[in-house]
Order: C-alpha cells, then structure tokens, then sequence
C-alpha cells in the first residue's frame, strides 16, 4: 500500500462470520439427560501492517474485532518487530492479547452423562457433565523474544523465551477435586435416598493460568551422492506451568508434578530428533520424540500400611521418561503419483504407568497408563496414494 526508504509497507485484511449450532439427545439415562440445542452466531474483521521503519527494523501490528452474540464485541491485537543483526540473523520479538469464548456445550445448563462407577463403600455412582450459562470467556496476555541465525547455507539455528498468562480458565473440576474442595462438594455432590451418589461436573472459570519456557531448533541440510540429507533437533524447555484450582486461590504448579486437582502436568523437556534422506523421486525420515518424565503423588486410597490403613499422600511415585520413533517417507513412480507411508512408534512402546489413574475416592475404570504421553495403538502404518490431475 505504499513504501519508505526501506522497503514496501504491506497491508492485509480480513472479513469473517460464523453460525455455530449444537444438538445434544440424551441416550445413555434419556430421562437424566435432556435433549437440547443451542445457536450463535460471530462476525468481525482483522487486519495487519507492516512497516519497514528503518534500514535494519520492521514493525508488525496486527488487530481484530469481533462480536458474538451472547458477549457482546471483542477487541484482541499484537504488535511485533524483526531486527536484522546480519543478512541472514535477526531478533524477533512480539506482544498480544488473546480471546477465547466458551464452546455452546460448555454454557448451557443441560447434564450430559460421563461415566458410571462405584465408591468405596460399594454404592453406585454417576457422573454427569453439565454446562454454565454464567461461564466468562478466556482472555489472553503473550509474548515472546527470539533470535535466529542462519551462519551458512547449511546450518539454521534459533531460540525462542515466551510467557503466556491467561484470565478466567475454562475447567471442570473432576470428583477427586469435589471430594477435596467443600465449596465444590456443597453444589456439586449429590447422596441420592438409595445410597448412590451422583457429580455435576460444571464447566466453571477456575482462575489464572501461567506458563514460560524456551523453545529452540538446530537445522542442518546438506548435499550427498544420494540426495539431500536432513537433520535437527527441535525442542521445549518449560520453566514455569502454574494454575489456581478455584477463582481466587493460589497458582499450584504442575510442571514435573502431576496435579490430581486438575488432573494436569507439564513435562519439563520435549524433544523431538529429525533426520532424513530426499531425492527427487523418493523420501525417508525418521523422528525420535522424547517427554521427561515427572513425580505423582500415590492415590491416598491406593496404598496402604501394614494394619491395613490408607498412608495418605505421603509417597510419590516417578513416571518414566519415554520416547517414540516415527518413520515416513514416499515414493515417485510418476509425475502425477506418489505413495506416501508412515510408521508411528515403530519401536511398539507403550505409555507410561500412572498410578493416579486409580483414582483417589472412587474405584476407576481408567487405564494406569498416560496417553498424553503416546496412545495405545502401537504400531501404526499408514498408506497414502497421492494423484495429481493437473
């Protein structure tokens, strides 16, 4: 849209709207779970400039405005500049607001079976999910500071500190956490004439969340007699991962520690190792992902002393770092057909063993292993035939 000494002001723009609409039928206990549906619609515009002030900065602003209906107009943005260090090395920093609004489930006042069990005592009990047509949405405050470098045509590195908080938190407070807090258990914990117990699990805003850390690559490509070689190694480094289990309370950190809470943890390292061979009619990669590990409590009701008496939470147990090789790649056998495969966690590892899937007052039909960490299909191929018409 126009220049300066340094280069070309670029200008880019934006109209949207969205109609979203939800219908739920109650199936498993028709009677306890109410049919509903439920509509909004949302519109607005965004827009982005971008300046070269000077002979080695540019500046980035960015804004978008929206309303819904139910919450009225929003109003987020982000500004941004690049700083040329050399040709090929810059600094990169940003700050931005963030907004999220509830989903149409999470605001209306409909319970939705969750599951079935049975307390210690023996008694039948259920759970129902149930939405909260107060709930406020998420508002977001970020920022990040990087660098990256490029020394030669085959080597690219960076690094990258951010920091995230956030206002208002989307959660529904489990039952251990109902059992734990009286304020959750007075409005949520129903003993039924019969004996059987019953959780409304209400979608709430819990507080404040934060989290920091660095996130950084190494890259490295060169020529072979076979194709081009690829290797690096990408990463995240947490520093800090802390929420507040209720509106007003203290942040708990989850970062290395499971929070039965919030049923919630934070890997301190992830790391994920690339390489792979390409030409110009075939492809091989392959990516080891690593997770570290981290500390749990052991479920106060899971243990137990020699006269037979619950310990409390007094031991920890540690969950094991894991990792999982991937391998893909494809082939060429025309200019218009491809094959494509892939193979994850070749190497068949399945998660690790999480003694909090026990559950803490009720007896869990949860399995004891932690698929945030990797799944429980195994070995997984995949194939994909790929045709261009044109």
């Amino acid at each position: 849209m126009g220049e300066t000494t340094w280069g070309n002001i670029q200008w880019g723009s934006s109209f949207f709207a969205l109609q979203e609409s939800v219908k739920v039928a109650g199936i498993a206990f028709p009677n306890e779970e109410p049919t509903y549906s439920s509509h909004r619609k949302n519109w607005g515009t965004s827009a982005e400039l971008q300046i070269p002030a000077l002979e080695h900065l540019e500046i980035m602003g960015a804004a978008r405005a929206e309303k819904y209906s139910g919450f009225g107009s929003v109003l987020t943005g982000k500004l941004g500049l690049k700083y040329a260090l050399a040709e090929q090395s810059y600094l990169r920093a940003n700050v931005g607001t963030g907004y999220e609004a509830p989903t149409l489930s999470q605001m209306t006042a409909a319970p939705t079976w969750r599951s079935t069990g049975t307390t210690q005592n023996g008694q039948v009990l259920r759970s129902y999910a149930a939405g909260n047509p107060d709930l406020q949405p998420e508002k977001s405050l970020q920022w990040n500071l990087g660098l990256h470098t490029q020394p030669s045509p085959n080597w690219a590195v960076g690094a990258d500190y951010w920091r995230i908080e956030v206002r208002d938190t989307f959660g529904t407070p489990n039952m251990t956490q109902i059992d734990a807090d009286p304020r959750l258990k007075a409005t949520q914990y129903t003993v039924n004439p019969d004996g059987s117990v019953r959780y409304d699990l209400l979608a709430m805003n819990l507080g404040q969340l934060e989290k920091s850390g660095f996130d950084y690559y190494v890259h490295n490509r060169r020529a072979t007699d076979w194709g081009r070689w690829l290797m690096g190694i990408e990463g995240t480094y947490n520093l800090r991962s802390r929420r507040s289990n209720y509106p007003g309370d203290p942040l708990v950190s989850d970062l290395g520690l499971y929070q039965a809470a919030f049923e919630s943890v934070t890997p301190r390292n992830k790391i994920r190792l690339t390489s792979g061979l390409e030409s110009s009619d075939w492809a091989f990669n392959a990516q080891v992902i690593f997770m570290s590990g981290n500390l749990e409590p052991i479920p106060q009701y899971s243990l137990v002393d020699a006269q037979g008496l619950p310990v409390g939470n007094q031991y920890t147990h540690q969950v094991k770092d894991t990792w999982t090789l991937d391998v893909s790649g494809w082939y060429a056998l025309s200019k218009s057909f491809k094959w494509r495969w892939a193979i994850t966690n070749l190497t068949k590892k399945t998660p690790p063993e999480r003694y909090m899937s026990l559950g803490a007052t009720i007896i869990s039909s949860l399995p004891r292993t932690d698929t945030r960490y990797n799944d429980y299909y195994g070995r997984t191929f995949r194939m994909v035939a790929e045709w261009k018409l044109w």
